[in-house]
Formats: structure tokens, sequence, C-alpha cells
């Protein structure tokens, strides 16, 4: 569609991909659609749409995660999040990280057009019966721990979270074993953990991590 602005759908469920594709190619360019988080950052630098519709449960790499790593890398595109999650821990997470808007996979149709509208307008898109209790959840969120934590051991944290093992780790970030095994070792005792187990409620907590 000529001068319609631009869309990268990212969710790894194809029903619900292509449902989304149908929804918005009337009125948008569906650009491609990224079927894991790793494929996401590739499209988004190659391709440079004006808006990605981000699953928060993406598999390589999950949706906030990518979300972090598009707005170090100063992409322009807008985001907004797409989430199974009822609770508002991971809206205040995702706008802490750059999002420009957050939306229920339960919302109705209209509200999701709605949402892109805004979003592309550079307004910010929150459900309405989530933004009494947003500012609540952003401040008890606890992420004032993560601000000690480095780019690359916040990536560990959100793949271990994940359920990649050490070795999966190394692979997908080009680092060895043993550096993943350090920074988990970090991460820990930074964040007073004692486990895996202990880090993937961390990481749901604070909605770095969705849940199915």
């Amino acid at each position: 569609m000529i001068n319609a602005p631009s869309v990268l759908i990212a969710d790894d469920h194809s029903l619900v991909a292509e449902a989304l594709r149908k929804l918005l190619e009337s009125e948008y360019a569906v650009l491609d659609i990224a079927r894991n988080g790793r494929q996401v950052l590739e499209m988004a630098e190659a391709l440079q749409p004006d808006v990605i519709v981000l699953d928060v449960s993406m598999p390589e790499l999950g949706g906030l995660a990518v979300l972090e790593e598009l707005r170090r890398k100063n992409s322009r595109s807008r985001v907004l999040i797409l989430t199974m999650h009822q609770d508002t821990q991971y809206a205040a997470r995702a706008f802490q990280l750059g999002a420009d808007g957050f939306l229920r996979k339960s919302s109705p149709s209209h509200e999701l057009l709605m949402a892109l509208s805004m979003v592309l307008q550079g307004l910010r898109y929150v459900p309405p019966d989530m933004q009494e209790d947003l500012s609540l959840a952003a401040g008890s969120s606890g992420t004032d721990e993560m601000q000690d934590l480095t780019h690359r051991q916040r990536q560990v944290l959100t793949l271990v979270a994940e359920g990649k093992t050490a070795k999966e780790i190394a692979d997908l970030l080009g680092i060895s074993f043993r550096t993943v095994e350090g920074h988990k070792a970090i991460i820990m005792k930074q964040l007073g953990l004692q486990s895996t187990a202990d880090i993937v409620r961390y990481a749901v907590k604070i909605g770095l991590v969705d849940v199915q």
C-alpha cells in the first residue's frame, strides 16, 4: 500500500501472526513476520519498519529483551508490545525499556488499530483499565537492582529465565560457556538469588519474560 505506515509483525504462533497480517494489511504495509527474537532484530535493521508489533513470548530472545536491544541500537521503529499476561508489571517493565504501547492479546481488534494509530503519532498507548495501576507497578517492579547489571548480564538473565542452557546461551551470544557461567554467578550474587529457579521467578516478577 503506497504511503501506508510499515509494520513488522513479531509472533511465533502462525495462526496469530497471520490473523494480525490479515487485520492490518488493509491499512498498513505489512513488511514481514518474524518468528523469533533474533529475526526481529535482523528484520528491524534491514527493513526499518515504522512500527513493530512485538509479542513478549518469543523463542531465542524474548520480546522485552528484543525491545531493550532495539533501543540500545537506537532503532527509530515504534514498538507496540503484545502479551497474554494480565499483570501491569509487564507494562511497567516494557515502558521502562522504551515501548511505545502495550496491549493484551485478549483485546478487541479495534483497540489494536487504535493503539497502532496512537503510537505512530508519538503517543503512548496503555489499556484504560491498566492506567491507574501502572505507576504503582513501575515503582514496585524491582528493576532498580537491574540497573547494576551490564547489558550482557541482562541478556544472560533473560535467556536463563527462558530456559536456555549455558551452552545454548554461549552459542546464541557468541561467548564461551565459562563466560556465561561467570555472568550467571554475578547475576545471582547481585540480585540475591540462589538458583536457576530463583532467576526464573525474578524475571517473571519484573516482567522480563512472559509466562504461557
